[in-house]
């Protein structure tokens, strides 16, 4: 079932941090960047990453994927004047959070949520910008997500699983590279 609303799945997601993974700690809502309002901004436990999260009601399209982009480079570039922003709002230990000021050590990563997927090619280039892709269903009183990948990820996991092959692993990133190049070419993207 579908989320009565966006605000709804912010707010559970807020609240039950670990159903979508035991490392987030929730950092911002609503934060307002130069290219829009990001709904969620998490950081991990092991305190090296930053997640950009945007939901979505219905289905994960385009225009979501761009946002997410948008988000993740807004932070890129201006990170550490957000931080100092939250800190001055929230009663935090400035120790607790001065990994954050180590550029070096930081990486924006995205992630997208929504109730499904508007196509493959979404997917494909969500993989390709290192932004993860879950879907959501609601039961009226919860969520449970899945995190979706495309055919050519599922293989590469499998390989992972059996035996760490970097070759392999070139040789589907070039596969997943080509498919990306034809639907560019073929309008789909």
């Amino acid at each position: 079932m579908i989320a009565p609303s966006e605000k709804h799945l912010e707010d559970w997601i807020a609240g039950n941090l670990e159903e979508l993974s035991p490392y987030f700690r929730l950092l911002d809502r609503q934060l307002r960047l130069p290219s829009g309002t990001l709904d969620l901004l998490m950081v991990t436990d092991t305190q090296n990453r930053l997640e950009v999260i945007e939901l979505k009601q219905g289905s994960i399209d385009t225009k979501t994927v761009i946002q997410v982009l948008r988000y993740m480079n807004d932070l890129q570039g201006i990170y550490q004047n957000i931080t100092c922003e939250l800190l001055k709002s929230q009663t935090i230990e400035w120790e607790e959070f001065d990994w954050l000021f180590n550029l070096e050590k930081i990486h924006i990563q995205g992630m997208v949520i929504g109730h499904s997927i508007q196509s493959d090619h979404i997917l494909y280039a969500c993989e390709a910008a290192n932004i993860t892709v879950m879907t959501y269903e609601f039961d009226g009183s919860g969520y449970e997500f899945s995190a979706i990948a495309s055919p050519s990820v599922k293989l590469l996991d499998e390989a992972h699983k059996s035996f760490h092959n970097p070759q392999l692993e070139l040789a589907v990133k070039d596969i997943m590279f080509h498919e990306l190049t034809r639907a560019r070419e073929a309008g789909q993207l």
